[in-house]
């Protein structure tokens, strides 16, 4: 666990793609008609060993910043109540395991958090990720079903059911092991009751999706934790927006996302303490998906083989969908312009104060990639590979910087990489040879590296591999704390 947690931090604090509003000097992330080029923005003038040193020095700020998380009550008080559900769930009259309180709206963000040791930040971020078509747990008439209070018995290792109230509160010891029920944890749900589309799935189902969910820790009486989803949805009942919040303290996760239908779809999620971003995501793409657009440029092709009695020999040909039941052997072939659908997209990260920014033109880059001949990947793959390279470092700009200045700390350009490879095979030439011979090909890829601004270029991932002793180092040690008070 330890060395995927430790590497999977290092690659989230620093790697990322994202696209750029060309109105935006700050390069936040949008989609933009053309790429970003070298002339748009201005080298930091300080050296690549400095640019290393401030990378490392921005992941341990970033670590020590997330090490205060393990101060808050709310961690405490949300590993009791999630060790305490699972060996007695509250719900279990009603048929919920502890299994579906897991990934329910109200609950996912309480398990996250306690189980940090093993999901990360990232974990609770990914928690508050919801789709309301995938909650039916939460329709209205089960809340209704389990509005009252619920409270620890140390005694009997059962909670206490009294059937009052307009919410869900649960009433247990803030700390593991505790027998004083000093801290709560109350949910509030309304739904969304006009048409939906889980209506249209589901025989027979005519109720709600989640609108409105919240849900409030307090720990002797003052509130440590708060949960909430609001969801914004069409006159088909199809979201528009979905936002979603978990705090704790001063630290807050969210997630937002934004849909307008078949053409537009935004996504982003963030981890800040205070008003610092430690981490932020987001992804969004633009197009036409309409069913006809994609009809357009959706088509099958079909064949068969058959005998040929002129010719004496089988052969094999394009025929069309009405003539499959003609032959004996048939496929077919799908093709999909997919960059004719989803025309733009960006995709972002941020780690403190480092950020990779850029611009993609999905539709021009989709056209340059499809151009290439396919004979030429089974011929001459270098030169394919080369023409693939061609294409994304023209419709795809990418640029490693400081977050506050926007100043560029490396370039980002596809690559080619290749490695060469033999084996040994037995081969006829008139004669079958008992001495095989040896075969040495080469294996073709795409690379991406850094370019700074004195010209040296270096491999991403041996630059981000090499010189983070001291923030690999601290990530040991915090993952060794963790396991340590958290259990392996």
């Amino acid at each position: 666990m330890k060395k995927l947690f430790v590497y999977g931090v290092v690659a989230m604090a620093i790697m990322a793609t994202s696209c750029e509003k060309e109105s935006d000097p700050n390069g936040d992330a949008g989609i933009v008609d053309k790429p970003v080029t070298e002339a748009d923005t201005v080298f930091s003038e300080i050296t690549v060993e400095q640019h290393k040193a401030n990378i490392e020095e921005e992941g341990v700020a970033m670590l020590d910043k997330i090490q205060l998380m393990e101060q808050e009550p709310a961690i405490d008080a949300n590993y009791s109540m999630a060790t305490l559900m699972d060996e007695s769930t509250p719900f279990k009259n009603a048929g919920i395991s502890a299994e579906q309180l897991k990934s329910a709206i109200a609950f996912a963000p309480v398990y996250a958090s306690a189980k940090i040791n093993e999901t990360g930040v990232e974990g609770i971020l990914k928690s508050t990720l919801i789709n309301p078509a995938e909650e039916p747990e939460t329709i209205q008439e089960m809340f209704d079903e389990l509005v009252g209070i619920y409270e620890w018995n140390p005694n009997i290792y059962e909670w206490d059911y009294t059937d009052t109230g307009d919410d869900i509160v649960l009433k247990f010891p803030a700390v593991e092991g505790g027998t004083s029920n000093n801290a709560s944890y109350t949910v509030t749900y309304v739904g969304y009751t006009d048409p939906n589309p889980l209506q249209d799935v589901e025989d027979g189902y005519m109720g709600d999706i989640p609108q409105n969910v919240a849900a409030t820790l307090k720990v002797d009486g003052s509130e440590v934790s708060k949960f909430t989803a609001n969801a914004v949805y069409d006159s088909e009942g199809i979201p528009t927006s979905i936002d979603v919040t978990f705090s704790m303290g001063e630290f807050v996760w969210n997630a937002n996302l934004t849909n307008t239908v078949n053409a537009a779809f935004d996504a982003e999620a963030s981890f800040k303490h205070a008003n610092n971003t430690i981490l932020k995501f987001a992804f969004g793409v633009a197009g036409d998906w309409t069913e006809a657009n994609i009809e357009d440029n959706f088509a099958i092709t079909y064949y068969a083989e058959w005998y040929d009695e002129e010719l004496g020999y089988w052969v094999s040909g394009e025929i069309d969908e009405s003539e499959l039941d003609n032959f004996d052997y048939t496929w077919s072939e799908v093709e999909f312009d997919v960059h004719k659908v989803i025309k733009e997209g960006n995709a972002s990260f941020q780690a403190m104060n480092m950020k990779i920014v850029g611009a993609i033109d999905a539709e021009k880059l989709g056209d340059a990639i499809e151009a290439i001949p396919e004979g030429l990947y089974d011929n001459d793959e270098d030169e394919a590979v080369a023409k693939e390279i061609e294409a994304m470092n023209e419709h795809v700009s990418l640029s490693l910087r400081y977050g506050d200045s926007n100043e560029i700390i490396a370039l980002i350009e596809a690559y080619p990489i290749s490695e060469e490879y033999s084996y040994e095979e037995y081969y006829y030439d008139g004669e079958w040879h008992d001495t095989p011979r040896t075969i040495t090909e080469t294996d073709y890829w795409i690379g991406m590296r850094f370019v700074f601004a004195d010209g040296s270029k270096v491999d991403m991932e041996t630059y981000l591999d090499e010189g983070f002793d001291d923030l690999i180092q601290e990530l040991e040690d915090w993952a060794d704390s963790l396991e340590e008070t958290y259990g392996k």
